[in-house]
């Protein structure tokens, strides 16, 4: 393969479209039209910075999970969100929180913005991080009052670029999290409690005459679906809420004239403990590692032991043949996987040596003896439709 020229790069995986059709290029499209830097990425397909200059004040809201495949398969649950459907674009890769968010928050993608996954080898603090929450894996580093986590990161939010009013609208168990607070930058902060007061402070936040800009992140649905399943009761509970309150939002914010954009980081493929490849019991794997794994259950980074590379992918492929994926980390990079740009200084020490990509349902993962291990009903990450396309809902108020 070369490049990114297709979507899809054979008959299982969907690659992220960087060239108009993915989370990066909408903010393109957003930045530019709010008269704002567009950067290096081409603006969306779905939807040109035309279309965004047209209204005063833009709300992009985030809903963790909420794939594409997932919305349309349960539209009768939430008839006015699919109804609103523009149509999909891709995730980046890895289809997970920390690096879409990351382009989000950024507008960049995870190759200049540098988080590559869940779980992140830091070498500036020699440990593996859970880089949104900030609690180390491996190695005893966390965020503390120590660190300047923006410093750290080394990334520039999204909404210095904007001349209005900028506003994010944030969940009490993350809005003050180091990692959160890196990228408010100017914007007012909302902290919400439940999915009603969520609406309710954004539709509050976007009232005014002067242009503004409102990120809006849910994360209900997404830890739902990892703890029970994208198709249990308690999920498609979720999504008849999450519809509930949108209709309603729509309804408060009339007269406004605002652009709202609804859409997600990555979708979800149903998983369990059974679909899934522990480490711990291929000790023959194990020994050639320096680090555990990072990235992600769908897409982990493996970090080799020098010299060891031919024993590594030697036990993979008699552990494991066709139903797991090595990719070197290198190749991927060069492919373009996670994006078009410069490299953010410390990228290649994020995405190890080699890429597990689990086939079908699968997901590979590992534990260290001072953690609790728990079983994941549903996984993303990974390069499937159901994980790599996010909706595009768009509604306008006049």
């Amino acid at each position: 393969m070369s490049g990114l020229d297709s979507r899809i790069w054979d008959s299982s995986y969907v690659l992220p479209d960087y060239n108009g059709g993915s989370i990066v290029n909408l903010m393109a499209s957003i930045a530019r039209g709010q008269n704002a830097c567009g950067g290096r990425y081409e603006s969306l397909n779905l939807l040109g910075p035309e279309q965004v200059a047209q209204h005063r004040q833009v709300s992009l809201i985030v809903v963790d999970g909420l794939g594409y495949d997932f919305l349309l398969e349960h539209r009768q649950i939430a008839p006015t969100l699919a109804s609103h459907t523009l149509g999909s674009m891709t995730s980046v890769f890895p289809s997970t929180t920390a690096a879409a968010i990351g382009t989000f928050l950024t507008g960049v993608a995870p190759v200049e913005h540098g988080l590559t996954g869940w779980y992140v080898y830091m070498r500036e603090l020699a440990a593996v991080l859970a880089v949104l929450p900030g609690f180390g894996r491996s190695g005893a580093a966390h965020y503390h009052g120590r660190i300047d986590v923006g410093e750290l990161l080394g990334t520039t939010p999204f909404v210095a670029r904007l001349d209005g009013d900028t506003h994010m609208v944030a969940p009490r168990s993350i809005a003050n999290a180091p990692f959160n607070r890196a990228h408010l930058h100017k914007s007012d902060l909302h902290v919400y409690d439940t999915l009603q007061e969520m609406f309710q402070l954004t539709a509050a936040a976007i009232a005014g005459p002067e242009q503004r800009y409102t990120y809006t992140y849910w994360p209900d649905l997404d830890h739902t679906g990892h703890m029970q399943g994208m198709g249990s009761g308690a999920t498609l509970a979720l999504l008849a809420d999450l519809e509930r309150e949108f209709v309603r939002f729509l309804d408060a914010i009339q007269g406004t004239d605002t652009l709202v954009l609804l859409t997600a980081d990555h979708g979800h493929i149903n998983s369990n403990a059974e679909r899934t490849f522990l480490l711990n019991d291929y000790p023959e794997i194990q020994q050639h590692l320096r680090l555990p794994l990072c990235g992600e259950p769908r897409a982990a980074y493996a970090y080799v032991n020098a010299g060891a590379e031919d024993a590594f992918l030697d036990s993979i492929a008699c552990s494991f043949g066709d139903a797991l994926t090595v990719r070197p980390s290198q190749t991927i990079l060069a492919e373009g996987w996670l994006g078009p740009g410069d490299p953010h200084p410390s990228l290649e020490s994020r995405v190890g040596d080699f890429v597990l990509i689990p086939e079908d349902d699968r997901m590979v993962r590992d534990w260290l003896p001072v953690e609790r291990s728990f079983p994941l009903q549903s996984a993303h990450g990974g390069l499937s439709n159901a994980e790599m396309l996010v909706p595009l809902v768009v509604a306008e108020s006049g």
